[in-house]
């Protein structure tokens, strides 16, 4: 495994997880603007962290064999699940940013767009943790 996609995988949880808690602090305070707009930079850079984590796990680590390998195979369906869902939802939030339309029921849809992310993204990370410690990789 590589020294790469170890060290980038923890982002996405952290940017992604802490940006759904302002998203919904937002949608439990609406007055306050801040927690919509932490949120929505949280995600832009949890899409960013997304889409490093998944090359640095495609490209720089290699094939397993054997339980191994299938393993590694659910964990990179998930991964791949991760980054579609992540980009997805975050392009769709860009664009309802920019229509300012961030106030009308859109905001529900964003939110649950960005729950389907978090929870792939978790999946990933629960079948790369299996990884790390059911076969003793990295």
């Amino acid at each position: 495994m590589s020294l790469i996609h170890a060290f980038s995988v923890h982002f996405p949880f952290a940017v992604l997880v802490i940006g759904f808690i302002f998203d919904c602090l937002a949608l439990a305070i609406p007055k306050d603007k801040n927690f919509s707009k932490m949120g929505y930079y949280l995600q832009c850079i949890g899409m960013f962290t997304v889409i490093v984590a998944w090359g640095t796990g495609h490209f720089f680590t290699d094939n397993l064999g054997g339980e191994a390998e299938a393993s590694r195979l659910v964990h990179q369906q998930y991964a791949m699940a991760a980054l579609v869902t992540v980009v997805f939802a975050t392009l769709f939030r860009m664009v309802v940013v920019y229509l300012k339309k961030e106030n009308t029921r859109l905001k529900y849809l964003v939110i649950a767009l960005l729950l389907v992310a978090v929870i792939f993204v978790f999946s990933a990370g629960y079948t790369g943790i299996n990884l790390v410690y059911n076969f003793l990789i990295g």
